[in-house]
């Protein structure tokens, strides 16, 4: 199985190149990939993309041209190249993740993005479906917030936060989020298997922000207290604050979603198993 990942410096694609045997990582952000064959690929996972950059009126138009055209035309390429999958990593921002029934996302769930980002990434998913058929499958992923060691993003905030904060609120929301080792293998399970659809990978069970930094604070060797005197003030403030809901909000994927693991690979791993093992955070 030979498998293309795009993206070579993502942390999701340098994480799954080190995970999973027989892959090459290429680069998207000149025109040499255009004029490289692509036969003999069993899949391609593309996880290059624009994310994580604050959006504004001169780079929105840069989302749909890079998260929206570039995988269009990548898809296209496979599929004439006789590639047999498409993998696409999209994400949980093609909700609306402010307005979302009992905070669970659900098979009935209407895609509804407030951001450029989930927009773009929206528009992908719809384009690159119209291209699936027998011989071309097309995998979509859309994964909570991925976290692990040196990972960009809100996580990382988080980490950064705790490192230097003595006290958290002790604040009892429920987040889905995946492990990006957990991450790698629900990929990896998707290609071998062939999948094709919709996907959501996610660790086995939803976690607490509290719960979250206290397992960060026990990684690093340090003690954090957890303290319930702040949770008046984020239960008023997180209707107007963004900051606050990305932080506290309850959001979680329904347990009946697919997730595109099967049974004969190791069983993902618990959070607070994720942040001991091999010594990750530093």
């Amino acid at each position: 199985m030979r498998i293309l990942i795009t993206g070579t410096n993502g942390y999701i694609a340098k994480n799954f190149a080190a995970y999973t045997e027989n892959t090459r990582l290429i680069s998207l952000r000149d025109d040499e990939w255009r004029n490289t064959s692509f036969a003999g690929y069993d899949a391609i996972l593309h996880a290059a993309g624009l994310v994580h950059k604050k959006e504004n009126r001169r780079n929105q138009y840069d989302y749909y041209a890079i998260n929206r055209d570039l995988t269009f035309e990548l898809a296209k390429k496979a599929k004439a190249d006789k590639v047999g999958q498409f993998v696409f990593l999209s994400t949980m921002n093609v909700y609306n993740l402010t307005d979302i029934t009992d905070n669970t996302i659900t098979a009935d769930t209407p895609t509804n993005p407030t951001t450029n980002y989930g927009r773009s990434k929206l528009a992908a998913e719809s384009l690159i479906t119209t291209l699936s058929d027998d011989a071309f499958r097309v995998a979509i992923l859309r994964p909570p917030i991925v976290y692990g060691y040196n990972c960009p993003g809100n996580f990382q905030r988080l980490y950064n936060l705790i490192k230097k904060a003595p006290i958290f609120p002790d604040y009892k929301n429920s987040r889905s989020m995946v492990y990006i080792q957990n991450l790698c293998f629900f990929i990896h399970s998707i290609i071998k298997e062939k999948k094709e659809g919709i996907f959501f990978p996610r660790d086995p069970t939803p976690v607490a922000t509290g719960e979250m930094a206290e397992a960060i604070a026990k990684a690093q060797g340090k003690k954090l207290y957890l303290t319930r005197a702040f949770n008046l003030p984020i239960d008023i403030l997180m209707p107007y604050m963004s900051v606050i809901y990305k932080m506290f909000g309850d959001l979680v994927y329904d347990s009946s979603l697919p997730d595109g693991g099967d049974n004969d690979l190791a069983n993902p791993v618990d959070f607070k198993t994720a942040l001991m093992a091999n010594n990750y955070l530093e």
